[in-house]
């Protein structure tokens, strides 16, 4: 099996300025005991599913290991007292011989040098899992973020449940399988010492188990407390994290020094975390002094039995090899009982991480899994493609108000309409409506004349190019960024360099050091652009592909007003055929559109060419004059 996770593993700011010293409440932990054992039991055959999906050959191999290392004390103890006794028997005999003791020397010898090898070997097992499991594990994390909703991205909890499986996708799937081996390995270890135990008392098999539960319930209390700390933190880590790209993200920077707000950042930022390292502390000391307390009691258990079987042996009850035995079979034993309860605990503390993980990779996809696929010739971009809405509604989840009412609209291939309308009209969300990313609450959308629920997410949006006006800066090459916008002609030259040209960007580009093959942005040391060429090179991704459907969504808001007209004067060129769909507060640019569609507050209020709408002195009238007359 591949080393890696190849399917997916799911089946298996408004408040960022509020006060930091103030704690956020979010979910606990599990109330019951059952419901916590059971939820402890699911997450653990979870993470062996995950550990198999990782590299199964080698979760195999760990367990096979985990066997031996767990009856080698045992075995190595038990030849220990025969190499006592053979000692005794040597010294004590009329006859010494000392072929039966250098036997045993020999047995032990080698089962140390095996041990040792067992040790190494399962290191270097471990050292492959890790990166194994963490591409697994990150591979599954970023699957599952490609195919749901575009609605979880603007839910806070998934951010907290994606945020969280992402900071420690590459540490804690590890841990949680080092614990369940630790506990086979304990467990394995436990029962060869309880049945040496068994055969000198019975009574010693309930001391050592007595002597061990209780520092295990006080470490499972103080997971559990642990667990609901680190739940109810989930939200203000992620905001502790926004602070902390406030400060550190080019695109924040500028703001941050002009404004003078690093200080405020950092000291918010800083209240987060002393206050975290407040609980924490107080959290371990009342653990420690815990641990402490009953390690006393559990001492005490030991040295009891350490007597006992001492005065067996002086009055010859059983004998030295024997004595060495049960000795080391009680405190060995006690420490294998200590160990896999404290693997139970960990585990229950992890809970919270793999919880967390499952909960996301648990998540329902609306995305499907299915290639893009190429344009057949009925929907060729040169015959463009009708849109129609009808009795659309859609709301936010939480907000009263539906943002699109009853939407009732009709577009012919090949037309051109402008949507405009003043802030929070509902223009954005019209146009995710239409490319998929929101499902409409009633009321259906045709594209072609079917409903894109039956277009499917990606035979819908291989019939679209779209331009946000919070357009991507991907930091790729010039030619990338442009061939991202169709992948099937993604190294076709001549097609790039087309698209280049009619979003106005391929003088600028070829200008480069580099030319289209220049990487851009900062980040990785390439050539920054301007606001207004990182648009033209926006709406150049959005020619690149030959779609029916164009949307614009304020396509020149960062041009300025020279580059602004020359895009609009061979817009007609460029959107030739097409179905084009227009948002802009620009209305100098909205004239040549065949009609204009005027949205408030989510209801489409005026619909009709430029000509038209001015005649009807409503809004649009109102807005046109309005912004016309800052030019007189």
């Amino acid at each position: 099996m591949e080393a890696g996770l190849p399917v997916p593993v799911g089946h298996v700011l408004k408040e960022v300025m509020a006060d930091p010293s103030a704690p956020r409440t979010g979910s606990e932990a599990p109330q019951g005991k059952r419901e916590g054992l059971l939820l402890l039991l699911r997450n653990a055959r979870g993470a062996l599913q995950l550990l198999f999906r990782a590299d199964s050959r080698l979760a195999l191999l760990l367990i096979f290991l985990a066997f031996i290392e767990g009856l080698l004390p045992v075995g190595i103890a038990w030849v220990g007292k025969e190499l006592i006794d053979a000692v005794v028997a040597s010294a004590t005999g009329s006859a010494p011989d000392i072929s039966g003791a250098l036997f045993w020397v020999a047995v032990e010898a080698l089962l140390v040098i095996g041990r040792s090898g067992v040790t190494q070997l399962n290191q270097v097992a471990e050292v492959q899992l890790r990166s194994a499991l963490s591409l697994g594990v990150n591979t599954a994390i970023l699957e599952k973020a490609i195919h749901v909703g575009y609605h979880n991205f603007e839910d806070p909890d998934f951010h907290d449940r994606l945020s969280q499986a992402r900071r420690e996708a590459s540490s804690r799937p590890l841990d949680v399988v080092r614990q369940i081996l630790r506990f086979l390995r304990s467990s394995l270890t436990l029962s060869g010492y309880l049945v040496v135990l068994l055969s000198w008392s019975p009574w010693a098999v309930i001391i050592l188990l007595g002597s061990a539960i209780p520092p295990f319930v006080a470490e499972a209390r103080f997971g559990r407390e642990a667990f609901r700390l680190n739940r109810s933190r989930m939200f203000e880590k992620r905001r502790a994290q926004y602070l902390e790209s406030l400060i550190s993200r080019t695109e924040s920077a500028k703001e941050v020094k002009l404004f003078s707000l690093s200080s405020m950042l950092l000291d918010r930022y800083r209240k987060t975390f002393q206050r975290f390292h407040r609980e924490d502390a107080g959290l371990e000391r009342r653990r420690g002094t815990a641990a402490i307390a009953l390690g006393i009691v559990a001492s005490c258990a030991v040295y009891g039995c350490y007597a006992w079987v001492v005065i067996d042996a002086a009055r010859g009850i059983v004998s030295v090899g024997s004595l060495t035995l049960y000795l080391t079979a009680f405190r060995q034993g006690q420490k294998s009982f200590q160990d896999g309860l404290l693997s139970l605990a960990r585990l229950y503390e992890n809970n919270l991480f793999m919880t967390n993980l499952f909960e996301y990779l648990e998540t329902p996809e609306d995305e499907p899994h299915e290639e893009i696929p190429s344009l057949t010739d009925s929907i060729s971009a040169a015959e463009g493609i009708s849109v129609e809405f009808s009795q659309v509604r859609f709301g936010y989840p939480g907000i009263p108000r539906d943002s699109i009412q009853n939407l009732d609209l009709k577009i012919a291939p090949g037309e051109t309409l402008a949507l405009v309308g003043p802030n929070g009209a509902g223009k954005t969300t019209f146009v995710k409506l239409l490319a998929g990313l929101y499902r409409a609450n009633s009321g259906e959308i045709r594209v072609g004349g079917t409903p894109i629920e039956q277009l499917g997410p990606a035979g819908l949006r291989s019939r679209m190019g779209i331009i946000f006006q919070d357009f991507v800066r991907f930091h790729f090459s010039a030619a990338d960024n442009i061939g991202v916008g169709w992948l099937p002609a993604m190294g076709d030259e001549d097609a790039i360099r087309k698209a280049a040209h009619e979003g106005g960007i391929a003088e600028t580009l070829e200008a480069l050091p580099d030319g289209y093959a220049q990487i851009l942005g900062r980040w990785f040391g390439g050539e920054e652009l301007s606001t207004g060429q990182w648009q033209r090179l926006a709406l150049a991704r959005a020619f690149m592909r030959p779609a029916p459907l164009l949307i614009l969504d304020e396509p020149t808001a960062a041009l300025d007003a020279e580059a602004e007209a020359e895009i609009f004067a061979r817009f007609r060129t460029l959107t030739a055929n097409r179905t084009t769909i227009l948002i802009t507060h620009r209305f100098a640019n909205v004239r040549f559109a065949d009609r204009i569609a005027v949205l408030e507050r989510g209801v489409l209020t005026e619909l009709g060419t430029h000509e038209e709408l001015m005649a009807n002195d409503a809004t649009y009238a109102r807005m046109f004059r309005l912004q016309a007359s800052g030019y007189h």
